[in-house]
C-alpha cells in the first residue's frame, strides 16, 4: 500500500502566490492572503493594489471621504485628512483655538477658520516681529484734546485744571454748581477752563483776592447792615438784603435760608441721587450713567462703556456683539458666538437636527454653519439633498464619470467608479475579459472556447455540430440510402464478404468508400 504525502505548494515557484501575496498550505490544496490595501484576484494567486476607491482588507472599504478635508484616500488607513480637519472621512473642522497648546503669542487671541485658523492682536496692539506689540496710540496719531498717556494695549486723555475727560474730549466744567469748587463771595460766572468772581450792585471785587466784595461807596452803606444775614445792598428806596448764591432770602427779609434744590425740581439729577448741601446740591448718577458738565443731569453711558460713571470699558468684540450691558459690562452676542466677550464660535453643528436632509453633512464656520450635501448628492432649491443624476457623481455631482457607457451598468454617485457589465474591466470598463483563459468557460466534450468583445462562445470542433436548443456536440455524419451494384464475378462473391472479421469485407467497404467519395465529395 502507498501512503500519498501533502505536496507544500507554498515551497514551489510555479503554483505559488505573487505580488505581496502570502501563501498558506493546507491539506491537499493552498491559499492566497493579500496584506491590507490588496485585493486578491480571480485567479486567487495575484494581489491588486486597491483602486482609488477602496481601502482595507480586500479593498472592501470605500473612500467615503469628504473632499474639503481630504488630502488623500490612503490604500491602508482610508482617508487622510488635510491639516486642519478631523473625522473618519475628515469632515469636522478641527478647533485649534479649543486646544491647550498655545498657538498665538502674548496679547493676541487664537481665530478658528474652516480648516485653519490664524492669531489676531488684540485692540492695542500691533503685530511685530512675531509678536504682538503695544501701539503708542499717543505718538502715532494723538488722539486727546490736550493729554494723553499711553497705556499697555490702549491710551488715556489728561486735561487741564477746568476741564474734564469725555471721551478724547476735554470738556469745560462749571465750576459755579459745585460750591466747594469755587470760594466767591458773593456770584460765580463760569468761564472756559475757569471761573470768575463778580459782586452785587454797589459792591466792588477785591482785585488781591479776586473772590471777595467791598462796598463801593462807604458813603451809601446800610443804615443797619446788621440786621442782614448775608449781604446789605444799600438803595435811594432804601437798604435791601441780599443772600449768597445757594440761599434765598427768608420771609423776614433779612436771614437767608438754604434752597434745597433736590426737591420741587423736576430735572435735577434725574436717574440720579440728588444731596443738598448748604447752598448747593451734590448730583450723584446711578450705574450705568455718567453726569454732564452741568452738574444735574445724568445721561446713558455711550455704547461699550458701563459702570459707575461709565468708566468701565466693555471688553466685547464689537463684530460679534449685540451690545454690551451698561450695568455690568456683560456682553450680548449675536447668534453664532458665545463667550464673555463674544470670542467664541458656537459649533452649531454639534447641535442635534441643524441639517433638514438627513442626506447632508453639518459643517460649522465662524458665526454660523452650513449643510453640505454628502457624496453622490447636490443641493435642490428647497435645500433639500438631491440623487446624482446618472453618470454624475461627487461632491454636489460636479464630477462626471468616466466610465465608456456601452460597458459599463452604471457609475458609483459617491466615489465615480465604474460597475461594468459583464465580460469588460478595467476602471473605465474599457478592457474586455478574455472568459477563455478560465478552463472551466466552455464545459462538454467536443467544443472550444472563442473570445468577443464583452462575451465568449462555445463553439463545436470541426466534425462536429450544436443542434438548436441542444447543449452536446455530436458528430456531423449524414444517412444516406445508396443501392450498390457489385461488379464482381460471381465465383468472388462468398460469404466472407459479410463477415467483418474477413479480409474481404474489409477489402468490398474499401471500394465502397471510394465510390461514396467520389460521388458525394
Amino acid at each position: 500500500m502507498m501512503d500519498c504525502i501533502d505536496i507544500n505548494e507554498c515551497q514551489t515557484e510555479v503554483i505559488n502566490c505573487y505580488n505581496n501575496a502570502t501563501c498558506t498550505n493546507l491539506p491537499g490544496t493552498y491559499s492566497c492572503t493579500c496584506p491590507d490595501g490588496f485585493k486578491l484576484q480571480n485567479d486567487r494567486r495575484t494581489c491588486q493594489p486597491c483602486d482609488a476607491y477602496h481601502w482595507g482588507t480586500d479593498c472592501a472599504e470605500e473612500c467615503n471621504c469628504f473632499p474639503i478635508g481630504t488630502q488623500s484616500c490612503d490604500p491602508i488607513q482610508g482617508c487622510i485628512c488635510r491639516p486642519g480637519w478631523a473625522g473618519t472621512n475628515c469632515h469636522t473642522d478641527k478647533n485649534e483655538c479649543s486646544f491647550d497648546i498655545t498657538y498665538c503669542p502674548e496679547n493676541s487671541d487664537c481665530v478658528n477658520t474652516v480648516g485653519s485658523f490664524y492669531c489676531q492682536c488684540r485692540r492695542g496692539y500691533t503685530y511685530l516681529n512675531s509678536a504682538c506689540t503695544d501701539i503708542d496710540e499717543c505718538l502715532k496719531f494723538p488722539p486727546c484734546d490736550q493729554g494723553c498717556v499711553n497705556t499697555p494695549g490702549s491710551y488715556t486723555c489728561s486735561c487741564s485744571k477746568g476741564f474734564f475727560v469725555d471721551g478724547d474730549r476735554c470738556r469745560d466744567f462749571n465750576e459755579c454748581n459745585v460750591r466747594e469748587l469755587n470760594n466767591c463771595d458773593q456770584t460765580c460766572r463760569n468761564t472756559f477752563g475757569g471761573f470768575a468772581c463778580e459782586c452785587f450792585d454797589g459792591y466792588v471785587l477785591n482785585t488781591t483776592s479776586w473772590n471777595t466784595c467791598y462796598l463801593e461807596n462807604v458813603t451809601k452803606a446800610c443804615k443797619n447792615s446788621s440786621k442782614c444775614e448775608h449781604y446789605c445792598v444799600p438803595s435811594d428806596s432804601g437798604d435791601m438784603c441780599q443772600c449768597k448764591p445757594g440761599y434765598r432770602l427768608a420771609g423776614d427779609n433779612s436771614t437767608c435760608e438754604d434752597i434745597n434744590e433736590c426737591v420741587g425740581s423736576d430735572n435735577v439729577c434725574i436717574n440720579g441721587t440728588c444731596q443738598n448741601t448748604n447752598g448747593s446740591f451734590v448730583c450723584s448718577c446711578n450705574d450705568s450713567f455718567r453726569l454732564l458738565i452741568d452738574g444735574k443731569t445724568c445721561q446713558a453711558c455711550d455704547a461699550w462703556t458701563y459702570g459707575k460713571n461709565c468708566s468701565g470699558v466693555c471688553t466685547c468684540d464689537h463684530d460679534n456683539s449685540l451690545s454690551c450691558d451698561p450695568l455690568n459690562g456683560s456682553c450680548t452676542c449675536i447668534p453664532g458666538w458665545n463667550g464673555d466677550n463674544c470670542t467664541l464660535d458656537v459649533d452649531e453643528c454639534s447641535e442635534t437636527n441643524q441639517c433638514l436632509s438627513n442626506m447632508s453633512t453639518c459643517l460649522n464656520t465662524l458665526g454660523s454653519y452650513k449643510c453640505l450635501c454628502n457624496l453622490g448628492f447636490y443641493s435642490a432649491s428647497d435645500f433639500s439633498c438631491l440623487s446624482c443624476d446618472n453618470w454624475y457623481y461627487g461632491q454636489n455631482c460636479d464630477s462626471r464619470c468616466v466610465c465608456e457607457s456601452d460597458n459599463t451598468m452604471d457609475c458609483d454617485a459617491v466615489t465615480g467608479q465604474c460597475h461594468c457589465k459583464p465580460g469588460w474591466y478595467d476602471t473605465e470598463c474599457v478592457k474586455d475579459i478574455n472568459e477563455c483563459l478560465n478552463t472551466s468557460y466552455c464545459l462538454g466534450n467536443h467544443l472550444l472556447c472563442h473570445n468577443l468583445n464583452g462575451s465568449a462562445e462555445c463553439r463545436c470542433t470541426p466534425g462536429y455540430e450544436r443542434k438548436l436548443n441542444e447543449t452536446t456536440c455530436t458528430a456531423n455524419y449524414k444517412d444516406y440510402s445508396l443501392t450498390l451494384r457489385l461488379d464482381y464475378p460471381n465465383d468472388l462473391i462468398t460469404s466472407d464478404v459479410l463477415d467483418t472479421n474477413k479480409k474481404d469485407f474489409f477489402v468490398l467497404a474499401k471500394e465502397v468508400e471510394k465510390t461514396v467519395l467520389f460521388d458525394f465529395i
